[in-house]
């Protein structure tokens, strides 16, 4: 039995361990590869493969971003990309056949680009006089989608044997030789990767690509930030945008399109204005070396935002990155949250990772229990932003919260941009020259006291006052500033020199 002109499949493929794969070496070589083959995974591969399974190339629509939605009026169509973003494709299908090829091929093709990513997919047909709306079956297909993703059991995909040498990382089989090194089959395609056609072309003259360069001076073990930055309540405003289109599915997958588009591109040219703020103003004579910002982004998809940098730069550059954000020309108000790991250069790049994006949940958890309220208290919504870090010091072996409270016997501190601008002052002033300004060697002597409680942090100032120093005043009396800033105090230093002012 044929099936109708009226019966459609909505299939979702989600590329899973994104975050696993890029942060996977601390070569920051690997790192950038890693973000070109995620990049290419679905705009570029999976349109290729989508193409190859139909004869005919007209059949297939897959320019999302200018066309608008036809397979629903046009019954020669086999399938339609709804829209491409956060690792995830929206496709619509006439049939479970062309679906199905689609997949065997992708999931290859995914495994033979990038070596350990993987791919889950999800489709559930429909059709237009079914009573539900486009929201409601998106909702079905997601929901779909997280129960898959949840039972998924991954299996390590390059098993070794003990006559394989391995690479030191992941303990992956060595398969080649580049860049004078033995690495797995995973390290070379990352290597090997280019630039063309990603988001990230455009950043390769004013940002570094080596791990040294991230640093102050070559050769040290300076400290570097991991910074991790989400939009606050995204899907929640687009499903509302959606329901207003009520049944009509054409409406509401063309609003689909233009809603996630808008959130890229917003969230990309906040990005680049922040670059370009930060980029040093030269005259040609310098080098371009000496043009490049320590910093480099990693994952600049939808409202998701993860870049590497010099520790110096990663508050002053979120900062100015979550101003833009709030105060920007997007249609509606918007805001986002952010984590920052502070660590040295040889700690493990996926575990700083884990702990931006950690302290990413704390802010956003603040960011919750702040709207809640506001919804209770029936108060007109502030769009505010949230920051939280934490600085690892040693070795990561117990949990952030354990680690805190091991700290001080201050609460931690969640930060909104007001407070952000003022601990970054506060660290500036900390580090001034004059003669008003404690020495280094008191901050630190205050910084220790911390540790042992009121008493100890008091005897700290009764001293420096007895040697004619005032107290440090903080503008919001709040004394975890404080205690923060002093904890962040070498990233304070000769910020005017290294970066242009902001």
């Amino acid at each position: 039995m044929e099936a109708s002109k009226d019966d459609f499949l909505l299939a979702v493929y989600d590329i899973t361990g994104i975050q696993d794969y890029i942060f996977a070496s601390n070569y920051l070589k690997e790192n950038i590869g890693a973000s070109y083959i995620v990049g290419k995974m679905v705009e570029k591969h999976f349109v290729d493969v989508l193409k190859d399974r139909v004869n005919n190339k007209e059949l297939v629509k897959t320019c999302w971003t200018k066309e608008n939605v036809s397979i629903l009026q046009n019954d020669k169509i086999q399938a339609e990309v709804v829209y491409i973003g956060g690792g995830n494709a929206l496709v619509i299908y006439r049939d479970w056949i062309l679906y199905n090829e689609v997949n065997r091929q992708f999931a290859e093709t995914v495994l033979k680009e990038s070596a350990s990513l993987t791919m889950v997919t999800e489709a559930i047909p429909f059709k237009l006089d079914c009573g539900k709306s486009y929201v409601e079956l998106y909702r079905e297909l997601m929901q779909k989608l997280n129960t898959t993703k949840a039972k998924m059991v991954r299996t390590k995909l390059n098993q070794t044997l003990p006559i394989f040498a391995q690479e030191s990382f992941k303990g992956d089989p060595i398969t080649g030789f580049i860049d004078n090194k033995h690495v797995s089959t995973e390290q070379r395609l990352k290597r090997e990767a280019h630039y063309d056609n990603t988001v990230f072309q455009q950043y390769e003259k004013n940002c570094v690509k080596e791990t040294e360069d991230l640093k102050r001076k070559k050769g040290e073990d300076s400290s570097i930030g991991v910074v991790h930055i989400d939009g606050n309540g995204m899907g929640q405003w687009i499903d509302g945008k959606l329901a207003e289109t009520g049944k009509d599915f054409t409406s509401a997958i063309q609003k689909h399109r233009e809603l996630s588009l808008q959130i890229t591109n917003y969230f990309r040219k906040t990005f680049r204005k922040t670059v370009d703020k930060f980029v040093k103003k030269t005259d040609g004579s310098t080098s371009e070396k000496e043009e490049k910002l320590p910093l480099r982004p990693l994952i600049l998809d939808g409202d998701d935002v993860t870049f590497i940098c010099q520790g110096d730069l990663a508050i002053p550059f979120t900062l100015e990155f979550l101003n833009q954000l709030k105060n920007g020309d997007f249609n509606t108000k918007i805001s986002a949250c952010a984590g920052v790991a502070f660590v040295h250069s040889h700690f493990p790049f996926n575990l700083a990772y884990d702990i931006a994006e950690q302290c990413c949940q704390n802010a956003k958890h603040v960011y919750y229990e702040k709207k809640d309220k506001n919804d209770k208290d029936d108060k007109d919504e502030i769009q505010e932003c949230y920051f939280d870090f934490y600085l690892v010091r040693g070795s990561y072996v117990q949990t952030m919260e354990e680690q805190r409270d091991n700290q001080t016997y201050l609460d931690p501190k969640i930060y909104n941009v007001e407070e952000l601008e003022e601990l970054d002052e506060l660290m500036q002033c900390l580090n001034n020259d004059d003669e008003k300004t404690w020495p280094h060697s008191r901050l630190i002597a205050l910084y220790e006291a911390y540790s042992q409680g009121m008493e100890a942090v008091e005897l700290v100032n009764l001293e420096a006052e007895s040697r004619g120093y005032e107290r440090i005043k903080i503008k919001s009396s709040e004394e975890r500033l404080l205690f923060d800033a002093l904890q962040l105090l070498d990233f304070g230093k000769n910020r005017g020199e290294e970066y242009a002012k902001v």
